[in-house]
């Protein structure tokens, strides 16, 4: 990536964005050959083959959020320096610029392809998605192809505004009293980046430490609820054979030793001693003993005549 960065600049334009990352633009001629001489322009992307083209779209896609993010923030300072010097309505009345002839995204595709089939092609973009089938380089091709034009639609905007406004600087004298005004911002910048950064990891660790100390609670409250269930279900066991047993015994006296319903009395079982709800906990939970309410109510009246559905 390294090596692509200083190709878009020097072929997208972007060397005199210079307050930002360096305090004079690029040296063309201090570039290393390979970069000078990149024969980009050979580059049919028509005729690339799906993994070089996604090989190139990725590595397109990845830069630009960087070239993105530079001419965004010298955009910023820019404009932060013209209205901070109340420079704003002189600036708006200057006519806009255009460039003569703006390289295309289709362009940095050359570039991109051209660095991996040359000065990157051991680079670990060059080398990615060997194995990949028809369908999963299509599937990024159409991502990284839709991310590529879309940021690098941001950048141009971003670009433009920068050589706009560094153009007005330059033409009013006040560039160099831009460009020593920088670094101060910068840090100032900076130091505010770094002040939200430990702000948000002081609450970062204090929402850890709360969820840690939730989670705790919650594995308690678990366990602890685990406990109640378990004991529940222990003196439902007791309670209901004792309830059987009663029943029995109740029964024995109505029925004359009988232990099954005879003259109206109870089963034994009446009290959950053939039920087998208990192996589980589905039936605790309240949506299903509200619904299992309902259809019950439904079934009971339409057993009567009173319509509603079983």
């Amino acid at each position: 990536m390294r090596l692509l960065v200083p190709a878009l600049c020097v072929l997208v334009g972007l060397g005199h964005t210079r307050a930002l990352a360096q305090t004079t633009p690029i040296d063309l001629a201090s570039l290393p050959a390979e970069i000078k001489t990149l024969p980009w322009r050979d580059i049919d992307v028509s005729s690339l083959s799906p993994l070089e083209r996604c090989r190139s779209l990725f590595l397109m896609s990845e830069v630009l959020d960087e070239l993105r993010a530079q001419s965004t923030a010298e955009a910023e300072l820019l404009s932060d320096y013209i209205d901070s010097n109340n420079l704003g309505a002189e600036f708006a009345s200057q006519p806009p610029i255009a460039d003569a002839a703006p390289l295309t995204m289709a362009n940095g595709l050359q570039v991109a392809a051209a660095l991996l089939r040359g000065p990157m092609a051991k680079s670990s973009y060059a080398t990615q998605w060997g194995d990949a089938t028809t369908g999963t380089l299509a599937a990024y091709e159409q991502l990284y192809q839709s991310s590529c034009q879309w940021k690098w639609s941001a950048m141009t905007d971003s670009r433009l505004r920068v050589r706009s406004m560094m153009r007005y600087l330059q033409a009013t004298g006040k560039l160099d009293a831009y460009v020593a005004w920088v670094p101060g911002a910068v840090e100032k910048r900076t130091r505010e980046q770094e002040a939200e950064a430990a702000q948000r990891h002081t609450t970062e660790v204090a929402q850890q430490q709360q969820q840690r100390e939730k989670r705790l609670q919650q594995e308690q409250a678990q366990l602890q609820h685990d406990k109640q269930l378990q004991e529940q279900r222990d003196a439902s066991v007791q309670v209901q054979q004792s309830l059987c047993a009663a029943q029995q015994s109740q029964n024995q006296v109505q029925s004359s030793g009988q232990t099954n319903v005879v003259d109206g009395a109870y089963p034994n079982w009446y009290y959950g001693g053939a039920a087998a709800v208990a192996a589980g906990n589905w039936y605790r939970n309240a949506a299903y003993q509200g619904a299992a309410q309902a259809r019950t109510d439904a079934r009971v009246a339409s057993w009567h005549g009173r319509g509603g559905r079983r």
